[in-house]
Protein backbone atom coordinates (compact mmCIF):
# COMPACT_ATOMS: atom_id res chain seq x y z
CA UNK A 1 0.00 0.00 0.00
CA UNK A 2 1.67 3.39 -1.13
CA UNK A 3 1.09 6.29 1.20
CA UNK A 4 0.67 8.35 -1.90
CA UNK A 5 -2.14 9.42 -3.26
CA UNK A 6 -3.44 8.20 -6.88
CA UNK A 7 -3.26 10.15 -9.90
CA UNK A 8 -0.14 12.38 -8.09
CA UNK A 9 3.69 13.02 -9.64
CA UNK A 10 5.08 11.36 -6.11
CA UNK A 11 3.09 7.96 -6.90
CA UNK A 12 4.23 8.06 -10.55
CA UNK A 13 7.60 8.10 -9.31
CA UNK A 14 7.46 5.56 -6.85
CA UNK A 15 5.72 3.20 -9.10
CA UNK A 16 8.48 3.69 -12.09
CA UNK A 17 11.22 3.50 -9.33
CA UNK A 18 9.61 -0.09 -8.05
CA UNK A 19 10.37 -1.14 -11.71
CA UNK A 20 14.45 -0.38 -11.77
CA UNK A 21 15.85 -3.80 -12.68
CA UNK A 22 13.47 -5.50 -14.36
CA UNK A 23 14.23 -7.26 -17.61
CA UNK A 24 12.76 -8.60 -20.42
CA UNK A 25 11.72 -12.20 -21.35
CA UNK A 26 12.23 -15.28 -22.02
CA UNK A 27 11.54 -14.19 -24.97
CA UNK A 28 12.64 -10.73 -26.76
CA UNK A 29 10.26 -7.82 -26.44
CA UNK A 30 8.49 -10.02 -24.01
CA UNK A 31 7.18 -8.13 -20.55
CA UNK A 32 4.65 -7.49 -18.37
CA UNK A 33 4.13 -4.04 -20.02
CA UNK A 34 3.87 -5.34 -23.34
CA UNK A 35 0.94 -7.59 -22.17
CA UNK A 36 -0.83 -4.64 -20.00
CA UNK A 37 -0.93 -2.76 -23.47
CA UNK A 38 -1.38 -5.69 -25.81
CA UNK A 39 1.55 -5.31 -27.62
CA UNK A 40 4.14 -7.80 -26.02
CA UNK A 41 7.06 -8.19 -28.57
CA UNK A 42 7.81 -4.97 -29.29
CA UNK A 43 10.08 -2.36 -28.24
CA UNK A 44 8.31 -1.63 -24.84
CA UNK A 45 9.68 2.03 -23.09
CA UNK A 46 5.97 3.67 -23.92
CA UNK A 47 4.87 0.23 -22.41
CA UNK A 48 6.49 0.73 -19.77
CA UNK A 49 5.49 4.16 -19.04
CA UNK A 50 1.51 3.13 -20.10
CA UNK A 51 1.87 0.78 -16.84
CA UNK A 52 3.44 3.16 -14.65
CA UNK A 53 0.58 5.75 -15.30
CA UNK A 54 -1.96 2.97 -14.91
CA UNK A 55 -0.51 1.69 -11.61
CA UNK A 56 -0.58 5.28 -10.73
CA UNK A 57 -4.08 6.23 -11.50
CA UNK A 58 -2.23 8.91 -14.15
CA UNK A 59 -3.65 9.60 -17.64
CA UNK A 60 -1.10 9.42 -19.85
CA UNK A 61 -1.71 9.60 -23.92
CA UNK A 62 -1.15 6.46 -25.57
CA UNK A 63 2.50 6.33 -25.83
CA UNK A 64 3.69 2.81 -27.14
CA UNK A 65 4.18 4.89 -30.53
CA UNK A 66 6.49 7.33 -29.65
CA UNK A 67 5.69 9.44 -32.52
CA UNK A 68 2.21 9.15 -31.70
CA UNK A 69 2.03 10.24 -28.25
CA UNK A 70 4.39 12.97 -28.85
CA UNK A 71 2.07 14.26 -31.41
CA UNK A 72 -0.91 14.49 -28.58
CA UNK A 73 0.97 16.43 -26.68
CA UNK A 74 1.79 18.60 -29.09
CA UNK A 75 -1.74 18.55 -30.19
CA UNK A 76 -2.56 19.24 -26.74
CA UNK A 77 -0.54 22.08 -25.68
CA UNK A 78 1.35 19.98 -23.33
CA UNK A 79 4.90 19.77 -24.85
CA UNK A 80 7.73 21.55 -23.77
CA UNK A 81 11.55 22.57 -24.58
CA UNK A 82 12.69 22.42 -20.85
CA UNK A 83 11.89 19.44 -18.39
CA UNK A 84 10.11 19.46 -15.17
CA UNK A 85 10.07 16.07 -12.81
CA UNK A 86 7.63 14.01 -14.10
CA UNK A 87 7.80 14.99 -17.50
CA UNK A 88 7.85 12.06 -20.60
CA UNK A 89 11.27 12.82 -22.25
CA UNK A 90 11.08 12.32 -25.96
CA UNK A 91 14.32 10.44 -27.75
CA UNK A 92 15.23 11.27 -31.62
CA UNK A 93 18.47 10.15 -31.82
CA UNK A 94 19.65 9.18 -35.07
CA UNK A 95 16.84 11.70 -36.67
CA UNK A 96 15.12 14.40 -35.45
CA UNK A 97 12.11 13.94 -36.47
CA UNK A 98 12.07 10.06 -35.63
CA UNK A 99 10.99 10.05 -32.23
CA UNK A 100 12.90 6.81 -31.01
CA UNK A 101 12.04 6.20 -27.03
CA UNK A 102 10.61 7.60 -24.40
CA UNK A 103 11.53 8.03 -20.70
CA UNK A 104 9.82 9.76 -17.25
CA UNK A 105 12.38 12.45 -15.82
CA UNK A 106 13.08 11.87 -12.01
CA UNK A 107 15.56 14.76 -11.32
CA UNK A 108 17.29 17.50 -12.79
CA UNK A 109 20.31 18.80 -12.38
CA UNK A 110 22.79 21.47 -14.37
CA UNK A 111 23.39 20.18 -17.89
CA UNK A 112 21.65 16.72 -17.42
CA UNK A 113 18.30 14.97 -16.18
CA UNK A 114 18.08 11.33 -14.51
CA UNK A 115 15.45 9.53 -15.64
CA UNK A 116 13.67 6.13 -15.24
CA UNK A 117 13.27 4.32 -18.65
CA UNK A 118 12.14 0.64 -19.62
CA UNK A 119 13.79 -1.53 -22.57
CA UNK A 120 17.56 0.45 -22.11
CA UNK A 121 20.75 -0.48 -21.96
CA UNK A 122 24.06 0.46 -20.03
CA UNK A 123 25.93 2.94 -22.69
CA UNK A 124 27.44 0.31 -24.70
CA UNK A 125 23.61 -0.96 -25.26
CA UNK A 126 20.67 -0.42 -27.35
CA UNK A 127 19.58 2.59 -25.80
CA UNK A 128 16.02 2.18 -27.38
CA UNK A 129 16.00 -1.59 -27.26
CA UNK A 130 17.62 -2.72 -24.24
CA UNK A 131 15.60 -4.81 -22.43
CA UNK A 132 15.73 -3.38 -19.07
CA UNK A 133 14.23 -1.11 -16.69
CA UNK A 134 16.97 1.48 -15.57
CA UNK A 135 17.85 4.59 -14.09
CA UNK A 136 19.39 6.91 -16.78
CA UNK A 137 21.90 10.17 -16.50
CA UNK A 138 21.23 11.95 -19.64
CA UNK A 139 22.70 15.23 -20.83
CA UNK A 140 20.51 17.83 -22.16
CA UNK A 141 21.44 20.68 -24.81
CA UNK A 142 21.84 21.05 -28.46
CA UNK A 143 23.30 17.17 -28.98
CA UNK A 144 21.56 15.27 -26.31
CA UNK A 145 18.83 13.82 -28.75
CA UNK A 146 16.12 14.87 -26.91
CA UNK A 147 12.68 16.11 -28.65
CA UNK A 148 11.58 17.42 -26.28
CA UNK A 149 9.32 16.76 -22.81
CA UNK A 150 5.27 16.20 -23.06
CA UNK A 151 4.02 16.99 -19.62
CA UNK A 152 0.95 14.96 -17.89
CA UNK A 153 -1.77 16.60 -15.73
CA UNK A 154 -1.19 15.33 -12.29
CA UNK A 155 -3.78 15.61 -9.22
CA UNK A 156 -2.27 17.43 -6.76
CA UNK A 157 -0.83 15.91 -3.86
CA UNK A 158 -3.78 15.33 -0.73
CA UNK A 159 -2.25 16.52 2.50
CA UNK A 160 -2.43 14.94 5.25
CA UNK A 161 -5.03 16.22 8.20
CA UNK A 162 -3.70 19.19 10.03
CA UNK A 163 -3.70 18.56 13.86
CA UNK A 164 -4.78 21.68 15.77
CA UNK A 165 -2.63 22.76 17.88
CA UNK A 166 -3.43 22.66 21.21
CA UNK A 167 -1.83 25.01 23.94
CA UNK A 168 -1.44 23.87 27.15
CA UNK A 169 -3.61 26.17 30.18
CA UNK A 170 -1.12 29.05 31.78
CA UNK A 171 0.28 27.79 34.78
CA UNK A 172 -1.54 29.30 37.74
CA UNK A 173 1.93 30.83 39.25
CA UNK A 174 0.45 29.62 43.04
CA UNK A 175 -2.52 31.26 43.07
CA UNK A 176 -5.42 28.44 43.63
CA UNK A 177 -9.13 28.59 43.07
CA UNK A 178 -11.29 28.36 46.12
Amino acid sequence: MSKYAQGTLVRMLEVARAEVGTIEGPKNNQTKYGAFTQRDFLPWCGSYLMWCAHEAGVSIPDVVSTIDGAAHFKANRRWYDSPMVGDLVFFAWDNPNVIQHVGLVIRIATNQIVTCEGNTAPPTGSQSNGGQVMLKSRPTGARSGIAGYGRPVYKLPIAPPIKPISTPAPASKGITKP
